[in-house]
């Protein structure tokens, strides 16, 4: 499953509830959540995207790789 493969790269804060952590691994939504754009460009494309009527909003950022893939609150 997602989280059996995806689950030892992934670190969520204390705070994020268990139905939030389920859809990190839906397969429904795997990969569809998520758009990764260069923080010069991120203003414009979160508005580019809302101005489409696209439900959208700015959740972190991107750094060197690590040994935890995605950090969730």
């Amino acid at each position: 499953t997602n989280r059996e493969h995806f689950a030892a790269g992934i670190e969520f804060g204390t705070k994020v509830p268990a139905e939030l952590r389920d859809l990190v691994f839906d397969p429904q939504t795997s990969g569809g959540l998520f758009l990764a754009v260069a923080p010069v460009h991120s203003d414009e494309a979160l508005e580019a995207l809302k101005a489409a009527g696209v439900p959208a909003s700015f959740v972190g950022f991107v750094e060197s790789e690590a040994k935890v893939r995605l950090k969730v609150g």
